[in-house]
């Protein structure tokens, strides 16, 4: 937790590639306590596409390529 503030600014100089949320049709995260919290957070929020939190160990077999996956 100590370094929690220094990951976070070296995170936002990553060039990442621009995701187009039109290219998905559904929104997945997979996580298990407070890994799924910013999920459910997202969830609570967007409703312009399918979101769902799998909180278990076990990946989805209806994913595919048109999912947009956070682990």
């Amino acid at each position: 937790m100590e370094n929690f503030s220094l990951q976070v600014e070296e995170s936002l100089k990553l060039k990442l590639p621009k995701i187009n949320i039109k290219d998905f049709s559904d929104i997945v995260f997979l996580g298990m306590g407070g890994s799924a919290a910013a999920g459910e957070l997202f969830a609570d929020y967007y409703n312009d596409k399918p979101v769902n939190v799998i909180k278990s160990y076990d990946i989805p077999k209806w994913l595919n390529k048109k999912s947009l996956v956070f682990v």
